[in-house]
């Protein structure tokens, strides 16, 4: 495998990781059986995700997050479009291939070090996409152990040890999401879940209030801001239901 096919190969496993680690809660129950309103625009998460994944190959290679800055291409015109002509097809196994190899080196590299965080971090992202759901979520405990301020990995471990529980959200994965918005009170994802984890206890107020302040942080008229408020009307109606029965 050529250096340029390997590279391309790589950026589809970060994509394809971004839309995995997306789609992990797009619905979830909640802890009683009701249907909650769970559905989350995943793009938003997937944005957020796929630049540090598409980092990873760098650092494993250099060692230091702050060298992952890549030079200009120098190559001409020409050259490029030589290269990519020469490229052989990209399949599903040489994705699984080179998934597999990442986190293969990954390991390698945190049984030298296991202090690092960094490292800890692109393993858990990339045992997602291979649906490792418990042992993403002990990868990235490693990272919260160690003391990560990163509110991205916080609220992801949330949602990913959530997924290994059922969905709830209930005991530690809050306790991480409260983390997360103590740092970054506005952080949009951590909003989300943090609404999903009250909405499952049956705490509407503070559902309404999380989401009340996702809101504004989305294009009025996106399909993201039509789904949370279509959310929230669901939530108000719960609310409204028991005092139309009484």
């Amino acid at each position: 495998m050529s250096g340029v096919t390997g590279f391309v190969i790589m950026a589809v496993v970060m994509v394809a990781l971004a839309v995995v680690i997306a789609t992990v809660a797009l619905w979830r129950g909640d802890a009683a059986g009701q249907s909650s309103p769970r559905r989350f625009p995943g793009v938003m998460v997937a944005l957020a995700l796929g630049i540090p994944l598409a980092s990873g190959l760098l650092y494993l290679e250099l060692g230091s997050p702050s060298l992952l800055a890549a030079p200009p291409s120098t190559a001409s015109g020409d050259e490029v479009e030589s290269t990519a002509g020469a490229m052989p097809p990209i399949s599903e196994e040489s994705v699984a291939s080179a998934a597999g190899e990442l986190i293969r080196q990954l390991e390698i590299r945190l049984e030298n070090d296991p202090e690092d965080t960094h490292a800890w971090i692109l393993l858990a992202r990339s045992l997602l996409f291979e649906e490792r759901y418990a042992d993403a979520a002990d990868a990235f405990s490693h990272a919260v152990e160690q003391g990560t301020d990163d509110v991205t990995v916080l609220t992801q471990y949330a949602d990913v040890l959530a997924h290994t529980r059922g969905g709830s959200l209930a005991g530690e994965p809050e306790r991480v999401l409260h983390e997360a918005l103590r740092i970054d009170p506005e952080y949009g994802h951590a909003l989300w879940l943090a609404g999903n984890a009250a909405y499952q206890q049956g705490h509407h107020e503070q559902t309404l209030e999380y989401w009340g302040r996702l809101l504004p942080q989305l294009e009025p008229g996106s399909e993201p801001a039509l789904v949370l408020e279509a959310n929230m009307r669901q939530v108000r109606e719960q609310m409204q239901a028991p005092a139309e029965g009484g």
